[in-house]
Protein backbone atom coordinates (compact mmCIF):
# COMPACT_ATOMS: atom_id res chain seq x y z
CA UNK A 1 0.00 0.00 0.00
CA UNK A 2 1.40 3.36 -1.09
CA UNK A 3 0.79 6.19 1.81
CA UNK A 4 -1.50 9.09 0.32
CA UNK A 5 -1.06 12.72 2.20
CA UNK A 6 -3.25 15.42 1.50
CA UNK A 7 -2.58 18.40 3.54
CA UNK A 8 -4.75 20.23 5.17
CA UNK A 9 -5.73 23.72 3.59
CA UNK A 10 -9.38 24.98 2.04
CA UNK A 11 -10.40 25.13 -1.03
CA UNK A 12 -8.93 27.08 -3.92
CA UNK A 13 -10.12 28.74 -6.63
CA UNK A 14 -9.04 30.14 -9.85
CA UNK A 15 -8.63 32.99 -11.41
CA UNK A 16 -8.37 34.99 -8.56
CA UNK A 17 -11.09 37.36 -9.75
CA UNK A 18 -13.60 34.37 -9.33
CA UNK A 19 -12.27 33.55 -6.10
CA UNK A 20 -14.75 34.31 -2.99
CA UNK A 21 -12.86 35.48 0.14
CA UNK A 22 -13.69 32.11 1.77
CA UNK A 23 -11.41 30.18 -0.95
CA UNK A 24 -7.93 30.39 -1.28
CA UNK A 25 -6.35 31.35 -4.42
CA UNK A 26 -4.65 28.16 -6.09
CA UNK A 27 -1.27 29.65 -6.41
CA UNK A 28 -1.29 30.12 -2.97
CA UNK A 29 -2.10 26.49 -2.12
CA UNK A 30 0.37 25.27 -4.83
CA UNK A 31 3.34 27.69 -2.81
CA UNK A 32 1.87 26.66 0.65
CA UNK A 33 2.37 22.63 -0.56
CA UNK A 34 5.58 22.97 -1.77
CA UNK A 35 7.08 25.22 0.55
CA UNK A 36 6.16 22.83 3.46
CA UNK A 37 7.56 19.98 1.40
CA UNK A 38 10.48 18.13 3.03
CA UNK A 39 11.36 14.98 1.14
CA UNK A 40 9.56 15.25 -2.48
CA UNK A 41 7.28 17.10 -4.77
CA UNK A 42 5.86 14.96 -7.87
CA UNK A 43 4.09 17.39 -9.88
CA UNK A 44 2.35 16.23 -13.33
CA UNK A 45 1.28 18.50 -16.31
CA UNK A 46 0.01 18.68 -19.70
CA UNK A 47 2.33 21.51 -20.45
CA UNK A 48 5.07 23.22 -18.89
CA UNK A 49 5.65 26.67 -20.13
CA UNK A 50 6.28 29.41 -17.27
CA UNK A 51 5.29 31.93 -19.74
CA UNK A 52 1.76 33.99 -19.94
CA UNK A 53 1.22 34.33 -23.85
CA UNK A 54 -1.74 36.89 -24.61
CA UNK A 55 -2.52 39.22 -27.89
CA UNK A 56 -2.57 42.69 -27.61
CA UNK A 57 -3.09 45.21 -30.19
CA UNK A 58 -2.94 42.36 -32.52
CA UNK A 59 0.15 41.22 -31.86
CA UNK A 60 1.26 38.10 -29.45
CA UNK A 61 2.54 39.19 -26.27
CA UNK A 62 4.72 37.24 -23.91
CA UNK A 63 5.99 37.45 -20.51
CA UNK A 64 7.26 35.29 -18.23
CA UNK A 65 5.60 33.77 -15.13
CA UNK A 66 8.11 32.91 -12.65
CA UNK A 67 6.05 31.42 -9.61
CA UNK A 68 6.03 28.09 -9.82
CA UNK A 69 9.23 27.87 -11.89
CA UNK A 70 10.91 29.42 -8.75
CA UNK A 71 9.62 26.97 -5.81
CA UNK A 72 10.64 24.14 -7.92
CA UNK A 73 13.97 25.64 -8.00
CA UNK A 74 14.26 26.74 -4.83
CA UNK A 75 12.88 23.12 -3.31
CA UNK A 76 15.93 21.84 -5.42
CA UNK A 77 18.67 23.57 -5.31
CA UNK A 78 17.93 25.28 -1.51
CA UNK A 79 15.97 22.80 0.19
CA UNK A 80 17.18 19.51 -1.20
CA UNK A 81 13.84 18.06 -2.43
CA UNK A 82 13.34 15.23 -4.57
CA UNK A 83 11.33 16.47 -8.12
CA UNK A 84 9.66 14.83 -10.15
CA UNK A 85 8.04 16.28 -13.00
CA UNK A 86 5.55 14.23 -15.77
CA UNK A 87 5.12 16.06 -18.59
CA UNK A 88 3.22 15.60 -21.87
CA UNK A 89 4.86 16.60 -24.66
CA UNK A 90 2.97 16.75 -27.91
CA UNK A 91 3.55 17.79 -31.68
CA UNK A 92 1.93 21.36 -30.55
CA UNK A 93 4.33 21.75 -27.77
CA UNK A 94 5.93 25.32 -27.54
CA UNK A 95 9.66 25.10 -28.25
CA UNK A 96 10.33 26.78 -25.54
CA UNK A 97 9.00 24.29 -23.24
CA UNK A 98 12.04 22.03 -23.78
CA UNK A 99 14.41 25.23 -23.26
CA UNK A 100 12.78 25.51 -19.26
CA UNK A 101 13.14 21.79 -18.74
CA UNK A 102 16.54 21.66 -19.79
CA UNK A 103 16.90 24.86 -17.53
CA UNK A 104 15.91 22.97 -14.45
CA UNK A 105 17.73 19.75 -15.28
CA UNK A 106 21.02 21.60 -15.48
CA UNK A 107 20.31 22.70 -11.91
CA UNK A 108 21.43 19.23 -11.11
CA UNK A 109 24.63 18.78 -12.96
CA UNK A 110 27.03 19.82 -10.63
CA UNK A 111 25.15 19.49 -7.05
CA UNK A 112 25.36 16.19 -4.69
CA UNK A 113 22.16 16.50 -3.41
CA UNK A 114 20.02 17.63 -6.06
CA UNK A 115 17.57 15.19 -7.48
CA UNK A 116 15.31 16.66 -10.65
CA UNK A 117 13.84 14.40 -12.63
CA UNK A 118 11.58 14.69 -15.84
CA UNK A 119 9.25 12.21 -17.18
CA UNK A 120 7.68 12.53 -21.07
CA UNK A 121 4.36 10.77 -21.70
Amino acid sequence: MIPFFVPSFPPQTSPELFCPKDRAKDIDVIQHVMQDAKLFIYISVTDYLPLLIRTSGGSLVSRYWSPIDEMIREAVVLRGVKVRMLISFWKQTHPLTFNFIMSLKSLCMELANCSLEVVSE
